[in-house]
């Protein structure tokens, strides 16, 4: 069976590293749709949160392929993926979740470890925001919030989701 695993959730929430956890167990690769943006955003020499409009709409479309043309297991994470993939047929979002203070807490140890601040973490949107945010996604088929779980633990949660309602895919 085909079958993509979708994380979507605000920044922070735990999409990449779950994403990652996800991919060793079932050994498979993962499209980061964040990453994918930052890199268009290298190349064209602009700040990531300021990419423009048809530029996103290029990697939407991009991973709306890659979504339809998938075999197999294929795990994508991205803050927009509920939006982006509306409509894409084996589709299984998973909306992860934190509390607000959880999140600043991250966002704070995140920051420490990095030793910077993010670009556009000033609190204005940025250009995907501004893109995707009215279209109004559904929010996952599953939620899970991450506040009290590690990321095994979440991890764990969506391959019992995947295993119950996709007996093929895990």
């Amino acid at each position: 069976m085909n079958v993509v695993i979708g994380l979507v959730g605000k920044s922070g929430v735990g999409k990449t590293v779950v994403a990652e956890a996800l991919a060793r167990r079932l050994g498979v690769a993962v499209r980061h749709c964040g990453e994918v943006v930052k890199r268009r955003a290298d190349e064209l020499k602009v700040a990531f949160h300021e990419l423009p409009k048809k530029e996103h709409y290029r990697i939407d479309a991009e991973t709306i392929e890659l979504a339809r043309n998938a075999t197999g297991l294929v795990i994508m994470e991205g803050r927009f993926l509920d939006v982006v993939l509306r409509g894409v047929p084996n589709v299984l979002l998973v909306h992860l979740t934190a509390s607000r203070e959880e999140l600043l807490r991250r966002k704070e140890k995140r920051g420490r470890k990095k030793g910077l601040r993010r670009a556009g973490s000033d609190g204005g949107a940025d250009s995907g925001e501004l893109l995707h945010r009215r279209k109004g996604g559904k929010r996952g088929t599953i939620i899970v919030n991450t506040d009290s779980l590690t990321v095994s633990g979440v991890a764990t949660q969506i391959l019992k989701y995947i295993q119950a309602h996709f007996h093929d895919a895990a």
